[in-house]
C-alpha cells in the first residue's frame, strides 16, 4: 500500500508540473466591475483570459486588448521551454505541435501564415511564426530581451546572420525558375522533368551506391517523425537516409528512406508524393 501511495504521489507531482498553476490573485476593476485576476505562468489573466499588465505600483492595470483581438486563447498549460531548441526552419505546424504541444494562443492568416504563443512557468514567452505553413521565426520574449526578443539558438544557427525574407525569396526563385537560378549562380541547370504521359520509370537503389559511414539515429529522435510529414521535415530532423529506394517517372513518385537506429535496428519511412505514408521498424 505504501508503495502504491508513493507511486501515486510521484505521478501527481509529475502531472502538476505541466498543468497550470495560479501563483497569485488580485482584485481589479475591469469593464466597470471588480473582478479577480490570476497570475499564471508569470502573467496576469482576467477571468475571460485577457492578459493584464499592472504598473509598478499595482494601481493601474492595462489590458492586452490589441493582441487578444487577433489571437485565439487555447489553454494555460506551460510549455517545456527546453524543447524549443529542437525547432528547425521550414518545419510544418504539425511538426511543431508534435514537439511542443498545442500553443497557448494562436492567430491564423491567409495562405498558411500565422503565429503561435507558448508560455513557460517562469514567465518566458515563445513566439513562433509561420509563412505558407513553414516555420520562419522562433524567439523568446521577456521584458529584459527588448522588443525584438531573443532568437531560439537552433534557428539562429540555421539563419547564420541571413535575413529570412531573402532566404524565402531565394527559395521561391529556385523553385519557380530553376534553370535561370542555376545559370545565375554558375550551377549546372537541372534536367527538365519528364513528360507527364511518359511511361519511363527510374528506380534508384541507394544500396548499390558507394557506402558512406552509417550514422545511427537515437530512437527517441526517430519517434518524432510522424505520418504526413514532408521529406524536408524528415531530413530536418534525421538528416539524409543511410539507404533506401526512389521510384519516379510517369505517375509514380515513391521513396523508401531507411535509417540505422542506435544502438541497433532500423526505421524505414515509405514516402508517397513527398510525404510520409507509413513507418516501419
Amino acid at each position: 500500500m505504501k508503495v502504491l501511495l508513493r507511486t501515486a504521489a510521484l505521478i501527481a507531482l509529475a502531472t502538476a508540473a505541466y498543468c497550470q498553476t495560479v501563483t497569485a490573485e488580485s482584485k481589479v476593476r475591469i469593464d466597470g466591475r471588480i473582478q479577480t485576476v490570476r497570475k499564471i505562468n508569470g502573467r496576469w489573466w482576467s477571468p475571460d483570459n485577457r492578459q493584464m499588465t499592472p504598473d509598478k505600483g499595482g494601481f493601474i492595470w492595462w489590458i492586452g486588448s490589441e493582441r487578444n483581438r487577433a489571437y485565439t486563447f487555447h489553454h494555460h498549460r506551460p510549455v517545456q521551454l527546453q524543447l524549443a531548441e529542437s525547432l528547425h526552419l521550414f518545419i510544418s505546424p504539425a511538426a511543431v505541435k508534435d514537439l511542443l504541444g498545442e500553443p497557448n494562443e494562436s492567430t491564423k492568416h491567409e495562405q498558411g501564415s500565422g503565429s503561435w504563443m507558448y508560455y513557460a512557468e517562469n514567465g518566458t514567452a515563445l513566439y513562433v511564426q509561420f509563412i505558407r505553413d513553414e516555420l520562419t521565426e522562433a524567439r523568446y520574449e521577456r521584458p529584459e530581451y527588448g522588443v525584438k526578443g531573443k532568437q531560439v539558438q537552433s534557428i539562429a544557427r540555421e539563419l547564420d546572420g541571413r535575413d529570412i525574407f531573402k532566404i524565402l525569396a531565394d527559395r521561391a526563385w529556385q523553385q519557380h525558375s530553376p534553370t535561370e537560378y542555376a545559370k545565375f549562380h554558375g550551377q549546372t541547370p537541372p534536367t527538365p522533368p519528364q513528360n507527364i504521359h511518359s511511361r519511363t520509370v527510374t528506380v534508384s537503389d541507394t544500396s548499390t551506391q558507394p557506402a558512406a559511414p552509417r550514422k545511427r539515429i537515437a530512437s527517441d529522435l526517430a519517434d518524432s517523425v510522424k505520418v504526413g510529414m514532408t521529406r524536408a521535415d524528415v531530413v530536418q530532423i534525421l538528416g539524409e537516409p543511410s539507404g533506401g529506394m526512389h521510384i519516379s517517372g510517369g505517375e509514380s513518385d515513391t521513396e523508401t528512406m531507411t535509417y540505422a537506429l542506435d544502438p541497433s535496428g532500423t526505421i524505414s519511412l515509405d514516402m508517397e508524393k513527398g510525404k510520409v505514408a507509413r513507418i516501419a521498424r
